[in-house]
């Protein structure tokens, strides 16, 4: 995390969700599953699966998604880490998507816009809804610009 996110006091912190480990272990089962009848193969299956299993717990460890007044730090993945930091000034749009596991285990994608920029998508983010509302309220005790008055005239 950079310095200026350190000085500020964090308003909410998140990170990514345990069921992004369902996939390996399914791949690592059905590997194990057709051992007999496959073998070599279901060797290849089972050291595929454990690989993606190890990225996906090293990704699970070092990610973070912090909100401060004035920020949202993301930095996910491993080994392809992907680090964000956006003023809250310049968030267009924020919304989530949570399948119908999500929705159980309470995990989902986050869609962020960047105004003038690009839009991003991260998966696996554990509760999307409460930083979601953390954010809108982070938003809302922003302060306002100021509007230009206008002269009458009469």
């Amino acid at each position: 995390m950079n310095n200026t996110n350190e000085s500020q006091s964090i308003i909410y912190q998140t990170g990514l969700h345990w069921a992004m480990l369902l996939g390996p272990a399914m791949v690592v089962f059905i590997g194990w599953m057709v051992l007999q009848a496959k073998g070599s193969q279901s060797i290849a299956i089972i050291a595929l699966g454990v690989f993606w299993g190890v990225c996906s717990s090293m990704s699970l460890q070092r990610s973070r998604i912090i909100l401060t007044a004035e920020h949202l730090d993301i930095q996910v993945g491993f080994p392809w880490k992907r680090s964000l930091t956006i003023p809250l000034q310049e968030i267009s749009q924020l919304t989530y998507n949570q399948p119908t596991l999500g929705a159980m285990l309470n995990f989902g994608k986050i869609l962020l816009g960047h105004q003038g920029k690009r839009n991003y998508a991260f998966r696996f983010i554990r509760r999307p809804a409460d930083l979601i509302n953390a954010v809108q309220e982070a938003l809302g005790a922003l302060p306002q610009p100021e509007q230009p008055q206008e002269e009458k005239t009469f």
